[in-house]
């Protein structure tokens, strides 16, 4: 009987000798491919931090400023109105019924707003004038005059070709089931849609990728009425790395007290490039819509990159004969593995091992058990 415990106790020990072997070497494996991927995804942050910078400003939109043609596109029912210098949204020039128009002003190239590598936002400055008033053309409805809506939003979107739907959705957003449309907005919203979850007719609010407002502030707490026919200036503020937002709302000067301040995380809105802009529009009532002047700043941090030691010249060199062609195939071949390759390896060595160890602790086991069977009493 002792020496049946005996060897038992010596399979147990063996067993775990072999058991702790093969943890130990998947251990390493596992630890050499998270290498590999810290190695690989670090390869684009390994060069020094610079600042990308972008700047915008336009004191006017006079279509006598070769800048304002070539750097702002209009989509929609957006234009230029030679005579008051300003984007209107919409022409209340071009049309008679101005009910249920949408138009966009953008910045025809992109900024970029967002380092991919590190999931940081870029830190921006904007401010713009802007000022709501009726159309001459406005018709009287069976309710009355048909003024006063439906807003202006200062917008941050993926594309230069996109037109918001009318009404409620100010232009913002195109079709309300594309859940993966990346889209940032401030919204000065002169329209209460209640299904929206707007507080009154005299609103900002901010908007991440949906028209219901994150948070949506009454103007008529700051003395602004945005709709009262005066020009109104806002100044928007962001700190990327803080994920901080200042918005400042006001007629004259810069007013000390924001309508808001706080937290807010754009990044999960935001691509590396997004292209920035005005959009507005109309439902079943009417108003212009005006941005008279708007200036735009914005830093975010990148990493310098460096050529790599590969290079594709042999891809784009032109060979005047077969020969060449076929040499240069062959050095393709024997081209250095890349990270990825390695990474596969590692993989496939870490599953066979781990296949092998539990088939030889497996066999192992009977082998002991079929010995101690095998012993008299």
């Amino acid at each position: 009987m002792a020496k049946r415990d005996c060897c038992s106790s010596g399979f147990a020990v063996g067993f775990s000798r072999h058991y702790f072997v093969w943890w130990s070497s998947s251990f390493y494996l596992l630890a050499l491919i998270q290498l590999l991927v810290l190695v690989n995804s670090s390869a684009a942050t390994s060069g020094p931090v610079i600042n990308v910078t972008k700047h915008i400003s336009f004191t006017h939109f006079s279509l006598d400023d070769p800048s304002v043609l070539s750097d702002v596109k209009l989509l929609g029912s957006a234009k230029f109105s030679m005579e008051k210098s300003v984007i209107q949204i919409p022409d209340e020039s071009e049309a008679f019924n101005l009910r249920h128009q949408a138009g966009r002003a953008i910045y025809s190239s992109p900024v970029r707003l967002l380092d991919p590598y590190t999931h940081t936002p870029a830190s921006f400055q904007t401010t713009f004038s802007f000022q709501f008033s009726n159309s001459s053309n406005a018709s009287v409805d069976g309710d009355g005059p048909s003024h006063g809506g439906s807003g202006l939003t200062f917008i941050i979107v993926p594309d230069e070709f996109t037109v918001g739907r009318p009404g409620p959705w100010l232009g913002m957003l195109n079709d309300a089931c594309q859940e993966d449309y990346k889209a940032v907005g401030i919204e000065f919203d002169t329209r209460q849609n209640p299904e929206f979850g707007d507080p009154n007719d005299n609103h900002v609010g901010i908007n991440l990728a949906s028209i219901v407002s994150t948070k949506a502030i009454d103007a008529s707490d700051f003395g602004v009425f945005l709709n009262d026919g005066s020009v109104h200036r806002a100044w928007i503020t962001y700190d990327g790395p803080r994920r901080w937002m200042d918005i400042h709302l006001g007629s004259d000067g810069h007013p000390s007290k924001p309508v808001f301040s706080g937290s807010l995380d754009l990044s999960p809105h935001l691509n590396e490039y997004m292209f920035i802009g005005f959009s507005a529009s109309t439902g079943n009532k009417t108003q212009i819509h005006n941005v008279l002047s708007w200036n735009f700043s914005a830093t975010s941090q990148a990493f310098l990159r460096f050529p790599s030691e590969e290079t594709c010249e042999s891809k784009i060199t032109l060979h005047k004969s077969e020969a060449a062609q076929s040499q240069t195939t062959q050095k393709r071949s024997n081209k250095e593995p890349s990270s990825s390759f390695f990474i596969f390896i590692a993989v496939a060595v870490l599953a066979l091992a781990t296949m092998i160890g539990f088939i030889f602790c497996s066999r192992r086991g009977r082998n002991d058990n079929s010995k101690l069977t095998a012993i008299p009493y």
